[in-house]
């Protein structure tokens, strides 16, 4: 029999190698346009509404995308949370990309993203 230590650090590990996790809080009226990842990705709305390619969706909805992908642009009136999973594309091996990208306090310019090549 397993002691509860070892099933605890048998699960902390990651069920897909590469896999990131996370929250991201949307002020309102944050957005960003159209773009393009290599890897998939799995986002869960725990509160407030998404406007996602002239779709209005709230909590409780689950959006899979498959990789590569493109991510339609979104917008929100109300700001909100989403819990977020993006691992390495089955199709193409293509991990996450976070330099420079995520826990940022400000958001750089849009001029100066690259949004075309937020894949890896």
């Amino acid at each position: 029999m397993q002691s509860a230590r070892s099933l605890a650090k048998r699960r902390s590990k990651p069920a897909v190698e590469g896999a990131k996790a996370g929250f991201l809080k949307y002020t309102p009226g944050a957005s960003f346009p159209q773009h393009r990842h290599d890897f998939a990705q799995v986002w869960y709305i725990i509160e407030g509404e998404f406007t996602f390619a002239g779709k209005l969706y709230g909590p409780g909805t689950i959006a899979y995308m498959a990789d590569p992908h493109f991510e339609h642009e979104m917008h929100t009136a109300t700001g909100g949370t989403i819990f977020f999973v993006q691992y390495p594309g089955p199709t193409t091996g293509a991990p996450p990309i976070y330099d420079g990208r995520m826990n940022l306090k400000d958001a750089p310019p849009l001029a100066q993203q690259d949004l075309e090549h937020l894949c890896a």
